[in-house]
């Protein structure tokens, strides 16, 4: 028997859309007709439309020395702009129909002259019907499109499946929206998205997003504009000076309106993405905002609502800590605690060398402490103990941070698991109890111990947290 010929994705020659995608879905020989009557009734409206664009360029002679582009992107809900897995399978139909009827397609952006801009639009749903656009344009220099073709076909049958919303479509749409009014290409940091509502475990759930978003901006990275970067990646192999130089507050607008970032300064990116997400009952909002690192310009905004059942169900259940929060947020001393992993969550494996960060906006003393699993409190800085020194540590300047610890490294290793890690400012100097130098203290001591400074005043009093994952 002569083995089928398969072309490049994967899709033996000759087979339809239909079949194929039923195949690679595990649903060909599945009791009842619904979806293959529902791929057969997509698969026929993709060739009946690809043929009418097909003779509409040829009759204009617009396909003479041109390709036309074709990608998932240029696919999505009208109104909502949303990109659905039906993205996908309208993009791999139109390039088999359009290459079926002799058009070159194209899946990377190429010189402006030399390719047209597959877009098409749909309104409805897949369970009642879609009334489905789709138009090829010319793209200006000016960054318009001019349409040359256009065809539109009612669909009264599409797979349901199609229609859901996927966490990794959602990701994907989030992105091209980011990207919708960028020219050029430009790095960027990926800050933990900020939590509210109902929440049991914020930071937790704000880490999941960012690690979502930069899932998203990973995947077809060479059309991407946006490059998210790593923080681990990029300050884990420079030397402690060199933090310290790059998380000196430069002399720039802060970004917006978000808090600063000792993170971000250290890192350097082109653009921060910040976001913020509210939780409601049955379903999330996630609000994003891209801006200029320089001038703190917003250059692009996105918006997401994902069911709650999307997201890992851990999320969304209580946890006992060791430690909360117990200062309360201090506007008058800015106190700013990060790491060279990234800040609020991080995770550092087996042998990792873990160096905290530390920023005020006015000179203060700072004390950093470590709140591990089984609920002690570790004094990391300042170690007079190891240091070998007597003299009290200095305090830090404004805005030059600080590299902790100084005078001993932390390398991870077991027992893993999760640690608090707290950071508080003062402007005058605090005694640490020399006991706990010697022998850990507990989480009630340190409360104590904050409630005794606070009585001072809080105004120049401050606390900052990271939580610090450790793993084989």
């Amino acid at each position: 028997m002569t083995p089928e010929r398969q072309d490049r994705r994967g899709k033996p020659a000759g087979v339809s859309l239909a079949a194929w995608l039923l195949a690679a879905a595990g649903l060909a020989g599945m009791a009842g007709p619904g979806p293959a009557v529902a791929y057969d009734a997509l698969n026929t409206a993709v060739n009946e439309l690809a043929r009418n664009l097909k003779d509409q360029l040829a009759a204009k002679g617009a396909l003479k020395h041109r390709s036309v582009l074709v990608t998932p992107d240029g696919f999505f809900e009208l109104g909502k702009g949303m990109r659905l897995p039906l993205s996908e399978t309208l993009s791999e139909g139109f390039r088999d129909a359009l290459n079926g009827y002799d058009v070159k397609t194209v899946l990377i952006p190429g010189d402006r002259g030399s390719v047209l801009d597959l877009v098409g639009k749909w309104r409805g749903t897949c369970e009642q019907g879609l009334s489905l656009r789709v138009s090829v344009n010319r793209l200006t220099d000016s960054g318009g499109a001019v349409p040359v073709a256009t065809a539109s076909k009612q669909v009264t049958q599409v797979d349901p499946d199609l229609c859901r919303r996927d966490i990794d479509f959602l990701g994907r749409d989030v992105v091209r929206q980011l990207e919708r009014g960028l020219r050029d290409k430009r790095t960027v940091y990926v800050r933990p998205v900020s939590a509210a509502g109902d929440v049991p475990q914020p930071e937790r759930l704000g880490a999941h997003l960012a690690s979502w978003l930069k899932s998203a901006l990973a995947q077809d990275r060479a059309n991407r504009r946006l490059r998210a970067i790593e923080p681990a990646a990029r300050l884990g192999p420079l030397p402690s000076k060199e933090l310290v130089t790059r998380g000196m507050k430069p002399g720039r607008s802060a970004p917006g309106k978000m808090a600063p970032s000792v993170v971000a300064d250290m890192v350097q990116a082109q653009s921060e993405l910040v976001g913020k997400v509210d939780v409601h009952k049955e379903h999330i909002r996630v609000d994003l905002r891209l801006v200029d690192s320089r001038s703190g310009a917003g250059v692009g905004s996105a918006s997401a609502e994902l069911h709650r059942t999307l997201l890992p169900p851990d999320l969304w259940k209580p946890v006992s800590r060791c430690y909360a929060r117990t200062l309360p947020e201090n506007p008058d001393l800015g106190l700013d605690l990060g790491t060279d992993h990234g800040e609020r969550r991080v995770t550092y494996r087996d042998g990792d060398r873990i160096r905290f960060v530390v920023r005020v906006d006015r000179r203060s003393h700072v004390y950093l402490f470590d709140v591990n699993s089984a609920c002690e409190v570790v004094v990391l800085y300042p170690r007079p103990d190891i240091s070998g020194s007597d003299v009290p540590a200095a305090p830090l300047p404004a805005r030059k941070p600080r590299v902790l610890p100084e005078s001993y490294e932390i390398e991870v290793g077991p027992p893993y698991g999760m640690d608090v890690v707290v950071a508080v400012a003062t402007a005058e100097p605090a005694d640490v109890p020399q006991r706990w130098l010697e022998a850990n203290a507990g989480v009630a001591e340190l409360k104590r111990w904050l409630h005794r400074l606070s009585e001072r005043g809080t105004r120049d009093l401050a606390e900052a947290q990271v939580t610090v994952l450790t793993e084989p």
